[in-house]
């Protein structure tokens, strides 16, 4: 039962109170739309509703309805939730990383908002394009994106969503997802505030339309351009979702809810910056995903987002003098030349080092090391250790009378590995080479793989990636050498080809240990 309580004393009927949580954007209207509701004192179940909102970060909420724990400023649960996705069901559904155990199924959207990409003044160019990609924007060597973290934002999610969504069907999916992933995850804040606080200009940000036309409207020197991907978006959908049982907090949330969706609610909202109407146009809208496809992508984006222990093995043996047709460089330099473009794809805390071998090059000693592993951005000296690689890269010279120290050089790699071997990363050797064991005074072939399979640890592993470039390799033997530690091992002749066959390497993270 309910009804307008007109002149009725509410002191004598008691006071029901209706607890409604809201994403933060949301609460100038919503507050208006309370303080409305509440002055009409509307009954329920024979007491006055007290409609009473509280902002909440819908990661919070999320957090403490799936029952993993409460954080600060969720530490209750609602009568009423607003997020600002149906994203955060999605991803709480049965199967999911996180439990369902209350998790409510979102309600019908009040407003909505598309995911854009916001671009500061000096990356305004990137729009060049009258339809600008996901991947031509994201994957831009002429911008970093600032993107608030999929695991803690329907925002970042829903970009992720997106970018997948518009590569289904492309043979080169996962590689490209795998690239895109590698170049957000650098610019990667913990939410929207942050993203905006950090800075505009020189960065696109993967953001809200409302976002972007609140800040626009708050500062008009710094003005975002906004960017709408043409293979489309996914918006912001703002589901009004009642959660408490109890039959009179039933009945007052759905009586709240028609002063929510009133044309006095629907113009603040749009004030604010938000869509009402589909109508609206201006953008396509993806459809929301299905749970599967949700939980699925949150899961490639932790393997992908794992950081990487690296030690890269690079041949130096005479025959890497040797020119390459059609480039007029030496192996040595097309090698070095791809090694830097794939030094690109890697972030500051990636855990690096490099090795030289070929035969002989320390006493008796087939390898060298030319800068230990650690992290990229770590400061070495001068520079970093980036830096320091990339000097080393550029001024790498071949051993004119050297041999391929193959065996020696991969076992003592992958035991260095083993040792230091870094739970919370990816421990991987990178072995560059063009040609094929040749070193007398080393082990086997045959003793090689015995020690690699014995050293394994599927617990623990440090697996063997190598590119065989050019067309001397031992093909079979260097297969061998990777399946041993479960590892890969790709053939490249160009710049490009590496280029690829990095983020191929990268994105067998997604499907292992299965691939």
């Amino acid at each position: 039962m309910y009804a307008f309580a007109g002149s009725l004393n509410c002191a004598a009927r008691g006071t029901l109170d209706l607890n409604v949580t809201v994403a933060p954007e949301l609460e100038p209207a919503l507050r208006s739309a309370a303080q409305r509701f509440n002055d009409r004192k509307q009954v329920a179940e024979g007491r006055c509703i007290k409609v009473t909102v509280h902002p909440a970060d819908p990661q919070a909420v999320a957090t403490l309805l799936s029952g993993t724990g409460t954080s600060r400023g969720a530490e209750r649960v609602p009568d009423v939730w607003i997020p600002d996705s149906s994203l955060w069901a999605a991803r709480s559904a049965p199967g999911g990383s996180q439990p369902a155990a209350r998790m409510p199924q979102p309600g019908t959207s009040i407003a909505e908002t598309p995911i854009v990409i916001g671009a500061g003044k000096s990356v305004r160019g990137l729009a060049a394009a009258s339809r600008p990609s996901w991947e031509g924007l994201l994957g831009s060597d002429r911008a970093r994106s600032r993107t608030p973290d999929p695991n803690r934002s329907a925002i970042g999610l829903g970009m992720l969503m997106a970018v997948r969504m518009s590569l289904a069907g492309d043979s080169k999916a996962v590689e490209k997802f795998t690239g895109l992933v590698r170049s957000v995850r650098q610019g990667v804040v913990p939410d929207v505030q942050t993203q905006f606080a950090a800075g505009t200009g020189d960065r696109l940000l993967v953001t809200s339309e409302q976002a972007v036309l609140r800040h626009n409207r708050d500062h008009p020197g710094e003005r975002l351009q906004i960017l709408r991907p043409a293979e489309g978006t996914l918006a912001l959908d703002y589901p009004y979702t009642p959660i408490a049982a109890a039959l009179d907090k039933t009945t007052a949330a759905r009586l709240f809810e028609r002063e929510v969706r009133s044309a006095a609610t629907r113009r603040d909202l749009r004030a604010l910056g938000f869509r009402t109407d589909r109508s609206d146009g201006g953008v396509r809208l993806l459809p929301l995903p299905e749970a599967e496809q949700v939980q699925q992508t949150l899961q490639a984006w932790a393997k992908l987002s794992l950081t990487s222990r690296m030690l890269s093995l690079l041949d130096i043996s005479g025959s890497m003098l040797q020119r390459v047709p059609g480039t007029g460089d030496t192996r040595m330099q097309v090698l070095a030349k791809a090694a830097q473009l794939g030094l690109k794809f890697q972030p500051d805390d990636t855990e690096l080092g490099q090795w030289v071998f070929s035969t002989k090059l320390d006493g008796d000693r087939d390898w060298k090391e030319t800068v230990p592993v650690g992290p990229l951005g770590e400061r070495l000296g001068s520079g970093t250790r980036r830096q320091q690689i990339l000097s080393s890269l550029a001024s790498l010279q071949p051993k004119p009378d050297g041999d391929t120290g193959l065996y020696d050089t991969v076992l003592a790699a992958l035991s260095y590995m083993r040792k230091t071997y870094k739970p919370d990363m990816v421990n991987t050797v990178l072995l560059m080479t063009d040609g094929r064991n040749d070193d007398d005074d080393g082990p086997t072939l045959r003793q090689t793989l015995a020690k690699l399979r014995a050293g394994h640890d599927p617990e623990r592993p440090v697996q063997l990636v190598i590119i065989g470039f050019g067309d001397e390799v031992d093909r079979k033997e260097l297969q061998q050498l990777a399946e041993a530690t479960g590892g890969s091992v790709h053939f490249a002749k160009t710049a490009e080809d590496m280029r690829n066959i990095f983020l191929a390497g990268t994105s067998r993270r997604v499907c292992a240990p299965k691939c």
